[in-house]
């Protein structure tokens, strides 16, 4: 995480598989860096995090970020987004990234 987030500075959006896990992402990370959660389109539940702009995977703010999905695997991750650079960067997590993606 901490080479995604130099890498990309405040263009890189941080991605959970739950509103949890992107809760306790965002409340544990120094800097406090763009975290955003994947439930919606994992079969969750909408939460907060689908109603603010820069939080929201589907608005305009998100199109085209750098994004660091963390958890699951790559068939979860390009079920719900495109991303046509996805790779795993981080086998423990697991923690994968890509330089773009759209919902």
């Amino acid at each position: 995480m901490r080479r995604f987030l130099r890498t990309t500075g405040d263009q890189g959006v941080l991605i959970g598989l739950s509103h949890n896990e992107a809760g306790l992402l965002a409340y544990s990370l120094p800097g406090r860096p763009t975290v955003a959660s994947a439930g919606r389109y994992l079969g969750d539940r909408r939460s907060a995090y689908d109603f603010f702009p820069e939080t929201d995977l589907a608005g305009p703010a998100m199109t085209n970020q750098p994004a660091l999905f963390i958890g699951g695997g790559l068939d979860t991750w390009r079920r719900a987004f495109h991303c046509p650079d996805l790779t795993m960067v981080d086998s423990q997590g697991p923690q994968f990234v890509t330089t773009a993606f759209l919902r």
